[in-house]
């Protein structure tokens, strides 16, 4: 298929093959499909992800549910999240570019990262309230 695109006229006048592409964006768009797509499903789909975590902090990590940056050792309680409940989250810095200044990886280091998108919905709350008892556990030993 690629050596066929690589051979069409467009490619071959100077265009790229990407114009097929933004052809069927241009499509969606113009006969609000992808609109239609992002209201009625992704937009309700997310909110359902989002909340669902929501609702598992406030129950269990009351009252003030996560401080927004962690007093412990983020790689320390990603890994024992990981080992110990089977859940797995990421340190916040790791996603940064490595061209970012450390400033910038720094800013994130004391914080988590949770996948909503990919998860499968039911297990959203399941996996937080596993993931509190790590969070308790590794907050009650830096303060202690």
């Amino acid at each position: 298929m690629v050596q066929g695109i690589s051979q069409s006229g467009e490619t071959k006048s100077g265009g790229a093959p990407s114009q097929l592409t933004a052809t069927f964006i241009d499509n969606m768009l113009e006969t609000h499909v992808l609109q239609n797509k992002i209201q009625h499903d992704l937009r309700p789909a997310y909110a359902r992800r989002y909340y669902k975590p929501m609702e598992a902090i406030e129950t269990h990590l009351p009252p003030l549910g996560l401080p927004a940056s962690l007093a412990c050792d983020v790689d320390h309680l990603c890994q024992r999240a990981r080992e110990e409940e089977a859940v797995s989250v990421i340190s916040g810095s790791k996603p940064i570019a490595e061209e970012d200044d450390t400033e910038g990886q720094e800013a994130f280091s004391h914080n988590i990262r949770l996948c909503i998108a990919w998860e499968d919905e039911d297990l959203l709350h399941e996996s937080v309230a596993r993931l509190t008892r790590i969070i308790k556990g590794e907050l009650n030993s830096a303060h202690s």
